[in-house]
């Protein structure tokens, strides 16, 4: 585990990203990204079990913003990864 702050949020960040990577790829099986690949979860997982990746997507996007908003506000010259920031970010 870091021993300082800037080292623990930098982890953060990298593991919310991980989880949002993994979750665009793990889309529904009725969504298609613009290639037409299909989604990796199986299509008989209950609705339950996708509603709470859904919540938990929506926390660890949460989280990973307020992080990087951190990490720039630490370090105003790093660079901040907005691929998994909303748009207008």
């Amino acid at each position: 585990m870091p021993a300082d702050a800037l080292a623990v949020l930098a982890q953060i960040e990298t593991s919310c990203e991980s989880w949002l990577r993994w979750c665009a790829a793990a889309a529904p099986a009725d969504a298609a990204d613009a290639t037409g690949s299909k989604s990796v979860i199986p299509d008989g997982l209950p609705p339950a079990i996708l509603g709470k990746v859904r919540a938990a997507s929506a926390a660890v996007a949460d989280l990973h913003r307020a992080v990087t908003d951190e990490l720039v506000a630490r370090r105003p010259g790093r660079a901040v990864r907005h691929r998994y920031r909303s748009a207008g970010e």
